[in-house]
């Protein structure tokens, strides 16, 4: 055989094996990564892909069909399975009633440009074949955009929506190919647009592919995607929704630093409730020490006063000796009284006409006569109050993934508090302490600011329009990586040293003192507790009510964030 010929040979084999190998190989990674996750916590994929695909959607658990021709196709997409079919702005855990079975809306998130449809039925324990699945997603726009196009592709047929109007369809027993579908030249609104597609399967694999075009036929960027109306109202940053996302904040040096004396060894301040009044900021705070912990008093006119201001111990009030922190102090304008809400371990209250003379306090009384049987084992602590102007709500945590509400009638207040019921459950790594919840002024929205715990303390956010209603996490302001208030969004002004690492237990600089907790979007101001950067909180609860070192020995001060504009 001739050299050149035994070259080709091997080179051939090579070339055999090579591809063997990748036969191998590479459907397992492709299996993998084309399943899709169910319900993913704090998604990466709030923005589309390099390539302009968009990885999150609503599903809903298939509804058995069959066809797929365009009059099949579109007969079946329109025939009103459920109330409201072409028009439902769902959200995860939605349910809806289909030929009396219930079916589920399910988040999911693909790590692919594609949503693999096959795998997304095994996951909720059917299978893909003769069926209709609906697909429902929501894109947020910063500003108005003209002239671009959707561009879809399925496996088998389809029929798509953009803000209500019928877009696109592609129909017959077809795969999945990039751009089959493109629709005509369109507008996004400014802020929500609702993308909705309904897709048909005969048998076999399953699957689609959508993304967004620009007027030059490249992939959109620049808008973000939601899985929630509200979520995707806050996300847009929209008109309806006045804060800005994400936000970005610049850092005080420190503020408020302990001040001991003989009396009260004091090793930080922490847990701070603020408001302005009569020309004056009062800060009430937790004074933590070896012992235990106690409550301290600041007044100044000027932040730059802010660092020499001496602490007045609320000891010296008789009635408020002993284990009493995380004060919330408010003026109730019904009882023409400001009200110091307090954790000693269940919630106090004690009421003055003089919030500057710590001795004029009353003393403590409970909201409730022992612990409500609702919480069972569970630990409540860090008790704020607001109102709807019907209700006083009663908001706390519990160290332990847990958010609860009670509310009582406002003319009845500081009586008849429900039991505890929860609003919010997470993990405790995701949802810890230090909650607080705000009325955003000019809009309808109420905020809900919780500390996480884990990697290191940092302030998650969410929204509702009701408070006693369901709260949704604001996205861009929900995870460590974009918090509402955190390390990966915080820098220090020029010439501050970075003194901390962690954003914790706080309040924001309200527009008002009283019940009604109202913040001012334009002017997001946020009064939290850091500690020294080679000091950790991250993996503690509070240590106990007294004895040395661990929790109560963290060296906490108070500084101030600024959101930037």
């Amino acid at each position: 055989m001739k050299e050149h010929n035994k070259k080709y040979i091997w080179t051939f084999v090579l070339l055999a094996i090579t591809a063997v190998f990748m036969i191998v190989s590479v459907p397992c990674t492709a299996l993998s990564d084309q399943v899709p996750k169910l319900g993913v916590k704090d998604s990466k994929r709030i923005v589309p892909n390099n390539m302009g695909f968009i990885q999150r959607w609503l599903l809903l658990e298939p509804i058995a069909a069959s066809g797929d021709t365009q009059t099949a196709v579109q007969a079946t997409v329109k025939s009103g399975h459920f109330t409201d079919e072409l028009t439902i702005l769902p959200k995860e855990g939605d349910k809806v009633s289909v030929n009396s079975q219930e079916l589920t809306w399910q988040a999911v998130d693909t790590d692919e440009y594609n949503v693999n449809l096959y795998y997304f039925a095994e996951l909720v324990g059917t299978n893909c074949n003769n069926s209709l699945f609906w697909a429902v997603t929501y894109i947020n726009c910063p500003e108005e955009v003209k002239d671009v196009r959707l561009a879809v592709g399925s496996n088998s047929a389809s029929v798509w929506w953009v803000n209500g109007e019928e877009v696109i369809g592609i129909y017959g027993n077809r795969c999945t190919v990039v751009d089959d579908g493109v629709s005509k030249r369109l507008t996004l609104k400014k802020g929500i647009n609702v993308i909705r597609g309904g897709i048909i399967n005969a048998s076999g694999a399953a699957d689609f592919c959508a993304r967004i075009l620009d007027s030059s036929g490249n992939p959109l960027k620049g808008y973000t995607v939601s899985l929630t109306k509200d979520a995707a109202i806050a996300s847009a940053g929209s008109s309806e929704f006045p804060i800005k996302l994400p936000l970005k904040w610049k850092a005080s040096g420190k503020l408020l630093s302990p001040k001991p004396d003989d009396g009260h060894p004091s090793l930080s301040v922490k847990d701070p409730t603020i408001v302005y009044y009569e020309g004056k900021w009062h800060v009430y705070a937790t004074s933590a020490m070896n012992g235990g912990w106690s409550m301290q008093y600041f007044s100044f006119s000027d932040w730059s006063e802010a660092p020499d201001a001496m602490p007045t111990y609320i000891d010296v009030n008789p009635g408020l000796r002993g284990y009493h922190c995380a004060p919330h102090l408010f003026y109730f304008t019904p009882h023409k009284k400001w009200y110091l809400v307090f954790q000693s371990q269940q919630p106090q209250y004690c009421t003055s006409d003089d919030i500057t003379d710590v001795t004029s306090w009353t003393a403590p009384k409970d909201f409730f006569e022992g612990k409500p049987a609702s919480l069972g084992r569970n630990q409540w602590i860090d008790y704020h109050l607001i109102s709807d102007g019907t209700y006083m709500y009663l908001f706390f945590t519990g160290d332990d993934g847990r958010f609860w509400r009670s509310r009582t009638k406002i003319e009845d207040f500081p009586n008849g508090m429900s039991d505890p019921e929860l609003a919010i459950q997470d993990s405790r790594d995701n949802l810890f302490e230090g909650s607080i919840t705000y009325k955003i002024k000019g809009s309808d929205y109420y905020m809900t600011l919780i500390e996480a715990l884990s990697p290191t303390r940092y302030y998650r956010a969410w929204i509702s329009k009701d408070l006693n209603g369901e709260w949704t996490p604001l996205e861009g302001a929900n995870s460590f990586d974009t918090p509402f208030a955190g390390r990966n969004n915080v820098t220090f002004e020029d010439g501050v040293e970075s003194w901390t690492r962690e954003f914790s237990h706080g309040e924001m600089l309200r527009d008002g003192y009283d019940e009604k907790m109202i913040i001012d979007p334009e002017n997001l101001k946020f009064l939290f507790q850091g500690n020294d950067t080679t000091a950790t909180s991250t993996r503690g609860g509070r240590g106990g009510r007294g004895g040395g070192g661990g929790y109560n020995s963290l060296p906490y001060r108070l500084g101030i964030i600024t959101a930037e504009k």
